[in-house]
């Protein structure tokens, strides 16, 4: 096996690149995409690049909807 070394700017782009192509809008696929590069960035290498092939497999079986757009239903008042 052969291993590729990228920076975090290569690893946010191609995880973009991978969730759009997918089934993700852009706004979504950039949150995740944030999320695994930082992922990488701090050493938990289980919460990056390694959730990929799951996120991939979540969109094309639609069990994941790549252009959800969450609401916020009740907000908590801190005491």
């Amino acid at each position: 096996m052969t291993t590729v070394s990228l920076t975090l700017d290569e690893i946010y782009d191609l995880a973009k690149r991978t969730l759009t192509f997918n089934g993700c809008d852009i706004t979504n696929a950039e949150s995740v995409a944030r999320t695994v590069s930082r992922a990488e960035r701090d050493g938990s290498i289980s919460h990056g690049l390694f959730r990929m092939p799951g996120y991939v497999a979540s969109l094309r079986s639609k069990k994941a909807n790549g252009i959800a757009k969450p609401k916020i239903k009740e907000l908590t008042q801190n005491a």
